[in-house]
Parts: C-alpha cells; sequence; structure tokens
C-alpha cells in the first residue's frame, strides 16, 4: 500500500483513481489550482498531522502541477487571442500584456 502515490481508499470498486478523474475534468489551470491548493494543505499541516508523508504528498501534487504546466505555456509572438471580453477587460488585457503579465478570462490562459 502506498499512501502518497496510489492510496487504496481513493481507487474504490472501480479501480480508477479519483486524481485520473479531476484531471480529465477540470482545465489545465484549474488543475494546477487544484494541486497547488493541496501543496498548501500538505505543507500547513505537516507539523501537527502526516509529518513526513504529508510532504511527500505535496511534493506529488506539486510535480503534477509542473507537469501539467508546459501544456498551457503559449509563446507572447505566437499567440492569437480572439475574445469577447467584457466591458472594460480589453484594456485591462492590453496593459497587462504589455507588461508581460498573465490574463484569465473564464477557463483560459495566456
Amino acid at each position: 500500500m502506498d499512501n502518497v502515490n496510489h492510496p487504496v481508499h481513493y481507487a474504490g470498486d472501480k479501480q480508477i483513481e479519483v486524481i485520473d478523474y479531476i484531471k480529465d475534468t477540470l482545465t489545465k489551470a484549474e488543475f494546477i489550482g487544484y494541486c497547488k491548493g493541496n501543496v498548501l494543505k500538505y505543507v500547513s499541516r505537516e507539523a501537527l498531522k502526516g509529518h513526513k508523508e504529508d510532504l511527500e504528498k505535496a511534493k506529488v501534487y506539486l510535480q503534477w502541477a509542473i507537469e501539467a504546466y508546459p501544456e498551457m505555456e503559449c509563446e507572447k509572438t505566437k499567440a492569437t487571442i480572439n475574445i469577447k471580453c467584457p466591458d472594460g477587460f480589453e484594456e485591462a488585457f492590453k496593459k497587462a500584456y504589455a507588461k508581460g503579465g498573465i490574463v484569465t478570462q473564464g477557463k483560459g490562459f495566456c
């Protein structure tokens, strides 16, 4: 039994790991946010609850976030953005883009 990488209590009778379902259901940005939230959770409670195992779990979630991240990146010079912006968003987008920032709207990045 591996409580860090393949906890038996999450697979259930269907033998599908919940993390696979979550990754398939969420957008890339949502999945990365989910992983970062779990990193914070496990690091924050490490001293009080799971100790080393919680740090190992945080490491796994951080690695999943890192692995998902490159799939979301876009190069500024090649990106074409064609979205209908709510009032005021377009100007904010232009300012952030000019400064090299990332702007999010809805479920997308870039």
